[in-house]
């Protein structure tokens, strides 16, 4: 098997056609190498493990931004549905989400402020 990085979001499966293959009959090539049962419950089993061992480190609600690994503090406010989507349409031009556009209008009130 490959140990190079695979990146799911690196490819697009929206044509993909799925279907059930007798591997026993069937000849298929990974890597250089027919694809057997065994071979695919190793390869499944390899991926199972990984995925698991990702979700093992993860931080529900993200990474800490105070970089000491504590949750990170909470700010919430309402604005106006047509404030909402400007947000919106910034962070979509600058490809991250709404709360990054905020965190930096925080930081730039701040530093105006001088506080």
């Amino acid at each position: 098997m490959s140990d190079k990085d695979i990146r799911p979001a690196d490819f697009d499966f929206a044509d993909a056609e799925i279907e059930d293959v007798d591997l026993e009959t069937a000849d298929i090539i990974v890597d250089g190498q027919r694809l057997t049962v065994e071979r695919a419950d190793v390869i499944a089993a390899d991926v199972l493990a990984k995925a698991r061992g990702h979700a093992e480190t993860l931080v529900p609600g993200g990474k800490s931004l105070t970089g000491d690994g504590k949750h990170s503090p909470i700010v919430q406010t309402r604005v106006p549905e047509s404030t909402r989507d400007k947000l919106k349409v910034i962070a979509d031009r600058r490809g991250v989400g709404v709360s990054k556009v905020l965190r930096i209008a925080i930081d730039e009130l701040i530093e105006r402020e001088g506080a």
